[in-house]
Formats: structure tokens, sequence, C-alpha cells
């Protein structure tokens, strides 16, 4: 048998964080007590491919931040964005 209903869930104080890059790679990272909820980057300019963009783990294997690679031989530059949320 269900037990009774619960309150609404949700998410509060939610942060985005944004950093430049330029060249082969770049990073962004939470503020402490917050995790990684999602991310992504913008390409502003540059000849390179990003054939990465992912999570950054911390030594508590929480994802910590986010990063992003250009293909090997090529150079870009733009945005790295970090959903962050708190944890804990």
């Amino acid at each position: 048998m269900p037990g009774p209903k619960g309150d609404a869930g949700g998410i509060r104080g939610v942060q985005v964080k944004t950093a430049p890059f330029s060249g082969s790679s770049g990073g962004v990272m939470c503020d402490p007590g917050r995790i990684a909820t999602g991310g992504g980057y913008k390409v502003n300019n540059g000849n390179g491919t990003v054939y990465q963009s992912l999570p950054v783990f911390g030594t508590d294997n929480l994802p910590d931040g986010w990063e992003i690679a250009v293909a090997t031989g090529g150079s870009a530059s733009g945005t790295i964005y970090v959903i962050c949320a708190p944890w804990g």
C-alpha cells in the first residue's frame, strides 16, 4: 500500500557559471558545496572541433565542474558553461 503523498520537490539555489576558453581546452568549476548537474560550450571562432564536453570529477567522486577539449591540431575560443546545484 502506498504511503501519503509528499511535498513537491525541487532544487533551489541553482547557479550558472561561465569561463572563457582559448586554444585546445578549458574548464569552469562550481563553488564549494555545489555539484555540476550539466554544462556545455559555445564556440565563437577558430578552426577546431570540440570533441569532448564532460563533467570534471573531484577527489570525492562528485562532479565539481565542466571541461571541453578541442581535437588535436585545432584551436578555438568561446565560453564554457556549468550548471551548479547545492549539495549536502
